[in-house]
């Protein structure tokens, strides 16, 4: 079963947080390691199995945290595939955290799954601990470990409090754009729900087929003036909420024919990733709107503008959105391997060359966002 049908999430960190030593950052304790989970989920985890993975750095007393990968204590059965994925990222070092609110009893037997796992060699997991919950002073407890290990950690290693969840490094990235961790992955998946309230679904359906018929009888020959189209509307859109770009029929209906067809994406890519944070209102408000090619195209363009502002968390979740409902779709599929592994800048750079490319095939000037205000050029 590929990654992208298992009920886990996987979410690399930020480059930024690195190392669990005081020298090197502040993650020398479970608790401060647990307090970064909702910044690196992007929600907070409930009734949840974490993986935190970390690789040797070459220093003795640091490691650098890697993949992090999330499973609902529900769905256990898909756990030997969850073994797999940490098995097969090659990582040193594999800690556990178990967030629930179940009875001990429960509890015990999610551990005995674990031990009995880890000495049939069919799970990595080098320590775990249990907390009720990822907030704030919540105690955290260890809960797994082999006797060697465990006679040789510190208090504050066996027995620690979640640290200031709020002020946690992976946290940073959402409140440099005034936003917090959602409360739960449902509230995560919102994010990319089809929902437009100024259309109806009829109304939804006919502006997906014209979109595309658009698209596909545009001819190259005016590509360079939808280029300097797009560029308008992006700065057009600038600072524009989410709902007035959802209202905005031309705005829709523009950016939807830009994603009607892989070369005319490819086109608008460069353009949307020069402004990320304009790009991405627009990615979501097209992808909330339409349905199938042009609706998974959005998603996957949304994701590397998630990825230029730093909110990896986010990226992942929309390719994993777009491959649950098209596993065919390609530049999700592409996207997807290099976000698992927590290579973003080789994802980002690898896909804004491909839209240079097809630019320069077409006699598209090197982007630059146009500030011109009040004026849009209909097609």
């Amino acid at each position: 079963m590929p990654l992208s049908d298992a009920p886990f999430h996987p979410a690399p960190i930020q480059g930024s947080v690195r190392g669990m030593t005081a020298a090197t950052t502040s993650l020398n304790s479970p608790g401060q390691i647990a307090a970064n989970l909702p910044g690196i989920l992007g929600f907070y985890p409930h009734d949840s199995l974490v993986f935190v993975t970390f690789s040797e750095t070459g220093s003795p007393d640091k490691m650098e945290l890697g993949p992090v990968l999330r499973i609902d204590l529900d769905d256990l059965v898909m756990l030997p595939e969850l073994a797999q994925a940490v098995e097969d990222m090659g990582q040193d070092v594999v800690f556990g955290f178990l967030v629930t609110t179940r009875p001990d009893a429960e509890i015990n037997e999610v551990i005995d799954t674990l031990v009995a796992m880890t000495r049939a060699g069919l799970l990595r997991l080098d320590l775990a601990w249990v907390t009720r919950e990822i907030l704030t002073g919540e105690p955290v407890r260890i809960g797994f470990g082999p006797p060697s290990a465990l006679a040789e950690l510190d208090a504050s290693w066996t027995h620690d409090v979640i640290a200031p969840v709020s002020s946690a490094r992976a946290m940073e990235p959402l409140l440099e754009q005034g936003e917090l961790p959602d409360l739960n992955r449902a509230e995560a998946q919102e994010h990319f729900r089809r929902a437009n309230p100024h259309f109806d679904e009829a109304e939804c359906a006919y502006l997906t087929r014209f979109a595309l018929e658009r698209a596909h009888e545009l001819s190259p020959t005016v590509y360079p003036a939808l280029a300097a189209d797009a560029r308008l509307f992006i700065g057009e859109a600038r600072d524009v909420p989410l709902d007035d770009l959802l209202a905005d029929e031309e705005v829709l209906l523009t950016v939807a024919t830009l994603l009607g067809t892989l070369e005319l994406r490819d086109l608008l890519i460069e353009d949307v990733l020069q402004e990320p944070g304009t790009g991405a209102q627009l990615m979501l408000a097209v992808a909330r709107t339409f349905t199938g090619f042009i609706r998974h195209n959005a998603l996957a363009v949304y994701a590397l503008c998630m990825v230029e502002l730093r909110l990896t968390m986010r990226s992942t979740h929309a390719l994993l959105a777009v491959l649950e409902e098209d596993r065919s779709h390609s530049l999700s599929q592409l996207l997807l391997v290099p976000a698992q592994a927590g290579e973003f800048e080789f994802m980002v750079r690898s896909v804004r060359e491909g839209s240079r490319i097809v630019r320069a095939n077409h006699g598209v000037e090197p982007s630059v966002v146009s500030t011109r205000p009040g004026h849009r050029d209909g097609w």
